[in-house]
């Protein structure tokens, strides 16, 4: 999949001569809207919408510090871009770039309580520090994790998630 146009408002960010030579030379069309124009910007801005309501929903749902704004607006966007579009003949965008049906039956929960497991620790030692899910990690293989104690959001593919299912818990890496 290619991109085609880029519409833009007259901000100056993309309007210099070494950008519209890359767009030409992509041969990608630009497109500028007239200032104080909603309607030209309508897809844009419902999507902006729709992606704040569903961080909302997730930052609620988790109760994680808002701070984590940025991550649950890249997981929202993850979601999107792996739903079906009915433009696209009933495939996503994920199938239109890599050729791979992408199965979300096994997608975590953003902000579901997890374990990154340390390696070779001692046997009367801690084995793993308790942490939240916030995603896919977009250049690695790994998760996106966000550490409470720590206060901060790392990669990590040494995770087993804590699931809990009726009245007993039980963990799946």
């Amino acid at each position: 999949m290619k991109l085609k146009k880029l519409q833009t408002n007259y901000g100056g960010e993309y309007l210099s001569n070494q950008f519209t030579t890359h767009l030409r030379t992509c041969s990608m069309v630009c497109s500028l809207t007239i200032h104080d124009t909603s309607e030209e910007n309508r897809v844009s801005k419902q999507l902006n919408c729709t992606l704040l309501k569903h961080t909302c929903a997730m930052l609620l749902a988790s109760d994680l510090l808002k701070f984590l704004w940025t991550e649950t607006i890249q997981h929202a966007t993850w979601i999107k871009n792996h739903m079906a579009k009915h433009i696209l003949d009933g495939k996503t965008l994920y199938e239109m770039v890599f050729k791979l049906k992408h199965h979300l039956e096994d997608l975590p929960e953003w902000g579901s309580h997890l374990y990154i497991l340390h390696k070779g620790c001692r046997k009367l030692k801690e084995r793993a520090d308790q942490a939240c899910w916030v995603g896919y990690s977009g250049n690695t293989q790994g998760h996106r994790v966000y550490w409470p104690g720590k206060r901060h959001v790392v990669s990590s593919t040494q995770i087993q998630f804590k699931i809990r299912v009726l009245h007993s818990e039980y963990y799946v890496s």
